[in-house]
């Protein structure tokens, strides 16, 4: 099996985080999921979109 890659960081996962499904790399990655997970429920935005948006530098966390 695979090792899961982290969103955030692009690199390999150490942790998973159960509320948003998604596996995660280290503290810094935790919190930015944690606000897009946020924002989206505040926008009503799909967290694809945000995720896309903040990896190509579009949106500041």
């Amino acid at each position: 099996m695979r090792n899961p890659f982290c969103p955030i960081s692009n690199q390999p996962a150490r942790y998973f985080d159960p509320l948003t499904q998604t596996p995660y790399r280290d503290a810094r990655s935790f919190r930015v999921l944690r606000t897009l997970y946020a924002m989206h429920h505040a926008t009503g935005i799909r967290p694809a979109v945000l995720l896309k948006q903040y990896t190509q530098g579009e949106l500041i966390v």
